[in-house]
């Protein structure tokens, strides 16, 4: 569990709770992190464990990204009024947060964790609305709220369906993605967040190989070269182009059958390119 520990303290007139970050294991123990001691709240963790988003609530109240790793404190944002409440989506990539960079008390915003892109408002509600994230569901198609989004004095519970939002966002970054890859300028970010991996070794000669997974993927699938190979046909040998595909699957997550109904259906596809159509 993470805490943000401290005490009052402040200059200028201004008070602020200083606090400092801190691990609390389940017997008790505490780690105090190296992040420098700020006005921190609401410490959320990143699906990894290697980020630590959280809102340092002083005179602008942004949200502010620690690394785990690096022991390094970045600001994701940089609007002037109270940025408060970030949540990490189920992929890591992004942060929802409550801003009231829009004129309202607090709508639904969303940045990409490594401060890339501008933020872009997921829900918009009245001007005196008041609303804050809560969790993503576990496809990040929908994020769960509470808050006042009439301006009604209320406090209710809502679902921010994502569906429309990720659909279009998709497109463009495979669009994206695709001019990356013909042009050779794919960068290992560019394929953060992938289920599945395909390694193709057969330009160097490799004739079979296995790989290794890519955590968190699912399955990575090995393709060797393809070379004229003495086959069966109708009681004669020809020579028909052959390679060897090898599949890798985390048994965790695919079941060993799915896996080989897939290889199946790939063969089939690629013997038989006809029927794609």
């Amino acid at each position: 569990m993470l805490v943000a520990a401290g005490s009052f303290g402040g200059t200028g007139g201004l008070v602020a709770t200083l606090r400092t970050l801190v691990w609390v294991n389940r017997d008790g123990s505490e780690q105090v992190l190296a992040a420098p001691a700020r006005p921190y709240s609401y410490p959320r963790v990143s699906p990894d464990g290697t980020r630590i988003a959280v809102d340092v609530r002083d005179a602008e109240s942004d949200i502010w990204v620690w690394s785990v790793e690096r022991a390094t404190l970045t600001r994701l944002t940089f609007d002037p009024l109270f940025d408060r409440f970030p949540v990490w989506s189920p992929d890591g990539r992004r942060i929802a947060f409550s801003s009231q960079r829009d004129g309202s008390r607090g709508n639904t915003f969303w940045q990409m964790a490594d401060g890339t892109g501008q933020p872009e408002r997921l829900a918009k509600g009245a001007n005196n609305s008041q609303v804050f994230p809560t969790s993503f569901s576990p496809d990040g198609t929908q994020l769960l709220v509470h808050g006042d989004p009439g301006g009604r004095q209320v406090d209710d519970i809502g679902i921010v369906s994502l569906e429309r939002e990720l659909s279009h966002r998709a497109q463009h970054q495979e669009a994206c993605l695709r001019a990356a890859v013909r042009a050779r300028q794919i960068v290992p970010d560019d394929m953060r967040g992938g289920t599945f991996t395909i390694s193709n070794l057969g330009m160097y000669g490799v004739d079979a190989f296995t790989a290794i997974i890519n955590p968190p993927e699912s399955a990575i699938l090995a393709i060797g070269r393809t070379t004229d190979t003495p086959v069966g046909r109708d009681g004669r040998v020809v020579l028909r182009p052959m390679a060897t595909f090898t599949l890798s699957s985390d048994h965790r997550i695919v079941d060993g059958v799915t896996a080989a109904r897939f290889i199946a259906d790939l063969r089939e596809a690629i013997e038989h390119p006809e029927g794609l159509s």
